[in-house]
């Protein structure tokens, strides 16, 4: 092992004798957040957060409950159940994949709206068929793909409406986190007190509150 890092540092050692006469840059000054502070639109900072909170919080709280959803309903034994969570996050990761050649052809707000209502198609397949093994896996993985490329998506969407800082991006993070706490806790009370299917419910209700969100953002931002 010694000797390959040996290999990488003569490598590497060129290149660094060429940097090192090189003079170092002069610091440029920048105010910009300073001026973007002076004008921070908080309403519109905050429902950008809000919606952040909604979907952080239920993609934690799915994955982290569609395992339980499975087994109490007995739409498939712990086995099968299991998998159900990787298909998700496989799901994710595929979704996010196909995100990157797609954003160079649709505006972010098509990609956001077209994500959620095929979130929507998803959890609605679930509450069709709430006892069918197909219906559980096409619900799992379509809702998995739907929220792939939201995060990210959604930060483009709302540099063309605002002056994004250092500031403003913490108070999405902030959101983020918040619901990745409570929603997932929340969601588990749902399916205990109520009943598993509550928690379907749960995410749909929320895609449609951040579709509303988005028609909400455009309309006062046109």
């Amino acid at each position: 092992i010694q000797w390959a890092y040996w290999l990488l540092a003569l490598l590497v050692l060129p290149a660094a004798l060429l940097i090192l006469p090189q003079s170092s840059p002069t610091s440029i000054i920048d105010n910009t957040e300073e001026k973007a502070a002076s004008r921070l639109n908080y309403r519109l900072i905050g429902m950008i957060g809000l919606f952040y909170f909604l979907y952080v919080g239920l993609e934690v709280g799915f994955s982290g409950w569609v395992f339980t959803y499975a087994t109490t309903l007995n739409i498939t034994g712990a086995a099968a159940a299991a998998y159900l969570t990787s298909a998700f996050w496989g799901a994710l990761t595929v979704g996010r994949l196909l995100a990157i050649p797609i954003a160079t052809y649709l505006r972010p707000r098509a990609i956001l709206f077209s994500d959620l209502l095929l979130g929507m198609v998803s959890m609605g397949i679930l509450l069709l068929w709430p006892q069918h093994v197909v219906a559980l896996w096409m619900g799992t993985i379509g809702l998995g793909l739907s929220l792939a490329s939201v995060f990210p998506t959604m930060l483009s969407f709302a540099e063309r409406r605002m002056t994004i800082t250092g500031q403003i991006t913490g108070y999405f993070f902030v959101g983020a986190s918040l619901g990745g706490m409570t929603l997932p806790w929340l969601m588990g009370k749902l399916l205990d007190n109520i009943a598993p299917i509550a928690i379907v419910w749960f995410v749909l209700i929320s895609l449609v509150v951040e579709i509303g969100l988005l028609g909400i953002i455009r309309l006062q931002t046109r």
